[in-house]
């Protein structure tokens, strides 16, 4: 049987600087913004430029959740599949 090894990596953005990969950098990340949004004044540009870059991290976040959801589900139907025999 012939096995094939696909090889991918991924680059993520965050409001123009690239972010370390893993999972708790991007949280980190997450906890920094939200600390300099408590001591900023709501409503300034400041404040509200933070907030936007917040958004951006959540999603980033949000998409990772997702992925891991789909993974855990495949794996769910594999180890069914797997019993089944």
């Amino acid at each position: 049987m012939a096995t094939q090894d696909t090889k991918r990596t991924v680059t993520i953005w965050i409001n123009g600087k690239e972010v370390d990969k893993t999972y708790s950098a991007i949280l980190k990340q997450q906890r920094e913004i939200t600390s300099s949004l408590n001591k900023m004044v709501m409503g300034s540009d400041e404040y509200n430029k933070k907030a936007k870059e917040l958004t951006n991290v959540n999603r980033v976040l949000s998409e990772h959740k997702k992925v891991l959801k789909g993974a855990q589900q495949e794996a769910g139907g594999l180890m069914g599949a797997f019993k089944s025999l």
